[in-house]
């Protein structure tokens, strides 16, 4: 058994020769060597409201089937507020996923060597 695949041709980038240092941080996501700072996005803190008054309606709504002693797979508004806070949730996921994809989109193409 034998299995082909092609390849699409790979362009490599132009070379810049530069190189740079990355220190990952807390305050900071990170600080180049060249002094210049990568602002931490925090992306659940911007979504933190949304995210607790959702999470409060589905801790409401769990607290509400128990009390009359409901399967939670059968209460739909429950189902319902799950998936919302799941969204959300997901949501976030995707936003840092961008940022570190264009963060790091940004660094090949700028720099030749990269130091973490």
């Amino acid at each position: 058994m034998s299995i082909t695949c092609e390849v699409p041709k790979f362009h490599p980038l132009p070379k810049t020769h530069q190189a740079i240092g990355i220190d990952l941080g807390i305050t900071d996501f990170a600080i180049l060597s060249d002094g210049r700072k990568v602002d931490n996005q925090r992306f659940t803190a911007k979504m933190e409201q949304k995210l607790k008054r959702e999470q409060r309606n589905l801790s409401r709504r769990y607290e509400q089937a128990k009390k009359d002693n409901r399967v939670l797979r059968d209460c739909m508004n429950y189902q319902k507020q799950r998936r919302k806070v799941a969204r959300l949730r997901e949501k976030v996921a995707f936003q840092r996923e961008d940022f570190l994809h264009k963060l790091t989109t940004a660094f090949i193409r700028q720099y030749d060597v990269i130091c973490i």
